[in-house]
C-alpha cells in the first residue's frame, strides 16, 4: 500500500507545531517562575519590555499555529478577570494623566505592562501537552531552591552585592528580593507536588524547605508548613511523614543561630547578621520588634486609614506606592482596598473564587489550597498582581480544561 503524502505532511506539521509549542512553553515557565526578565535587567541592563515582547511574539505564533484550540484560552476565567483589571487600571491611568501625576502614571503603567506581558505567555501554557508542561514546572521547582542556596553560600555570584532590593545574608537567587524567591519556590512546589511520585514529593518538600530557609523570609518559612498541610489535607502526602518533616523543620529553625554565627563570621556578610538575628528571634520568642516588622505594621495601619477615608473608590490606583511612606502596605488586600476601595475588594474576592473553582488539580481540596496560599501570602505582600510567578500560578490554577486530564 502506498502512503498518503498529504497525511504524512499533516502528521509532520502537527509534530513540529507541538514541539515548538512545548519548547516555547517551557521557556515561559522558566522565565515566569525564575523571574528571568528582571534578573537580566539587573545584571545585563536588558529591558524587561523587550524580553516580554519577544516572549509574547513567540507565544502568539504558538497560539496562531493551534488556532483551532484558541477557544481554550478564551474560556479561561483568569483572562476575563484580567480584562476587568486592565480596564480599571487604564481608567486610572487616564485620570492620572489628566491630573499631571507623573509618578502615579508611571506606577500604573508598570502594573499594566507586567500584567499584559505575562498574560499571553501564561495563557499559552494551557495549550501545552500536560506531561511536558509538568516536566518544565518540576525542573523549575527543583532548580529555584538550589539557586537560592547557591546565592546564600556565594553572595555576589548571581548578581552584584549592593544591588537595589537585595538583602545581605539572605539567598534570593534570580529574584534579588528574598521574599519573592521564597514565594515562588513554594508556589512551584504546590503546582508540581501532586504530579510527582510520593517519594519525589517528600524530596521536593525537603529541597524547597532548605531553599526557603536560606531566604530567611518568615512568611515563606511559615508558608512551607502551610503547603505541607494543604498536601496532607488533600491526601497527596501521607500523615506518617508529617511528624518527621515538622520535627526536622523545627530543629533547623531552633538551631538557626548556628547559621547566623556563620553569616556573622564572614566578612562579606557580617553587615547582614543583625537583620537575620531579628528574624530568628521571631521564631524563638515571637518578637516583632525588628525594623522590618515595625514598618509593616505602620504601613498597614496607613493603608487601612486610606480605605476608611474613601471606602467606595479608594485613593486611586498607585496611591499607596507613591505616598509619604517608604514602602506600600505589604498586604495585597489592604492595598486593593486602599487604592480601589470596594471595587478592589470585589476583584480580590472574585479572584479567590475562580482559583477555588479551577480545574488545574484533579483534587478539589488542592484547588481550595491554591486559593488559600494566595490569601496567606497576600497578608505579607502587596506584589501579587505584578509578580510573574503569581500571574503564572493564577492562570494555571484557575484554568478550565473540560474533560482534559489534570494534575
Amino acid at each position: 500500500m502506498t502512503s498518503n503524502p498529504i497525511k504524512i505532511h499533516n502528521d509532520n506539521a502537527r509534530h513540529w507545531s507541538f514541539l515548538y509549542l512545548n519548547i516555547v512553553g517551557n521557556i515561559c515557565i522558566a522565565s515566569l517562575i525564575l523571574n528571568i526578565p528582571n534578573f537580566l535587567s539587573v545584571n545585563y541592563n536588558f529591558p524587561p519590555v523587550v524580553f516580554y515582547s519577544i516572549l509574547s511574539f513567540l507565544c502568539f505564533l504558538s497560539i496562531t499555529i493551534h488556532g483551532n484550540k484558541f477557544r481554550i484560552i478564551l474560556n479561561q476565567p483568569f483572562l476575563v478577570w484580567s480584562i476587568f483589571v486592565i480596564i480599571i487600571y487604564y481608567i486610572y491611568l487616564l485620570i492620572s494623566y489628566i491630573k499631571y501625576s507623573e509618578r502615579v502614571s508611571s506606577t500604573i503603567a508598570i502594573d499594566l505592562m507586567i500584567i499584559l506581558a505575562a498574560l499571553l505567555p501564561a495563557a499559552s501554557l494551557t495549550l501545552m501537552d500536560r506531561s511536558v508542561r509538568h516536566t518544565g514546572l518540576a525542573v523549575a521547582a527543583f532548580l529555584l531552591p538550589a539557586l537560592i542556596v547557591l546565592d546564600f553560600v556565594r553572595p555576589g555570584l548571581l548578581y552584584p552585592l549592593g544591588t537595589e532590593g537585595a538583602v545581605l545574608g539572605r539567598g534570593a537567587a534570580t529574584f534579588i528580593n528574598p521574599n519573592g524567591a521564597g514565594e515562588a519556590a513554594l508556589l512551584a512546589t504546590l503546582l508540581v507536588a501532586p504530579i510527582l511520585s510520593p517519594r519525589w514529593r517528600i524530596i521536593l518538600l525537603v529541597v524547597s524547605g532548605i531553599g526557603v530557609l536560606a531566604t530567611f523570609s518568615r512568611a515563606a518559612m511559615l508558608g512551607w508548613g502551610l503547603v505541607l498541610l494543604i498536601l496532607v489535607y488533600a491526601g497527596a502526602v501521607s500523615k506518617k511523614v508529617v511528624g518527621s518533616l515538622f520535627i526536622g523543620a523545627v530543629s533547623i529553625v531552633a538551631f538557626s543561630a548556628v547559621i547566623v554565627t556563620y553569616v556573622a563570621g564572614r566578612e562579606d556578610l557580617a553587615e547582614g547578621a543583625e537583620n537575620l538575628v531579628g528574624r530568628i528571634n521571631f521564631f524563638q520568642s515571637g518578637s516583632l520588634e525588628d525594623a522590618s516588622s515595625l514598618e509593616r505594621l505602620y504601613v498597614l495601619e496607613a493603608g487601612i486609614e486610606m480605605f476608611a477615608e474613601n471606602p467606595i473608590l479608594g485613593g486611586g490606583a498607585g496611591a499607596t506606592r507613591n505616598w509619604h511612606l517608604r514602602a506600600s502596605t505589604h498586604n495585597q488586600v489592604v492595598l486593593l482596598a486602599a487604592e480601589l476601595g470596594l471595587v478592589g475588594l470585589a476583584l480580590w474576592g472574585s479572584l479567590l473564587w475562580i482559583l477555588s473553582k479551577g480545574e488545574y488539580f484533579s483534587n478539589c481540596r488542592l484547588q481550595v489550597g491554591g486559593a488559600l496560599l494566595a490569601v496567606y501570602f497576600g497578608m505579607f505582600s502587596h506584589n501579587l498582581f505584578n509578580s510573574t510567578h503569581w500571574l503564572l500560578a493564577f492562570i494555571l490554577i484557575s484554568s478550565r480544561y473540560g474533560n482534559r486530564e489534570r494534575a
